[in-house]
């Protein structure tokens, strides 16, 4: 996101940031967001030509996966609460992407 930098919270918002001061607040999860990651312009290419810019991923206790733009508009969404096969703790842990494909860690992988 350049020089602008993204947090997540304990209460499942992301907040956005330019220069030290809280510009944005989107409200992202139903708990703590548990972790998060960034796609480059780059990398982005192989995700969604229609549209450059940075993306975010986030994840949370509550399950979901959600890939945000560089404004928080939410763009895709994965509910590991519902897929197949269940999780036995579909907590998301880690997420990464690479070559277009996206990797997901839950607490019971």
């Amino acid at each position: 996101l350049g020089e602008d930098a993204v947090t997540g919270m304990i209460d499942g918002s992301i907040v956005l940031w330019k220069a030290r001061a809280s510009t944005k607040m989107v409200a992202a999860h139903n708990g703590p967001i548990t972790t998060m990651y960034t796609i480059s312009d780059t990398e982005n290419k192989s995700i969604d030509s229609r549209e450059l810019g940075p993306r975010v991923f986030s994840g949370g206790k509550d399950g979901f996966i959600h890939l945000w733009d560089s404004q928080f508009n939410k763009l895709w969404s994965l509910d590991f609460n519902t897929t197949t096969p269940l999780s036995a703790c579909p907590q998301i842990q880690a997420v990464a992407s690479r070559e277009n494909k996206v990797l997901i860690g839950t607490k019971a992988s």
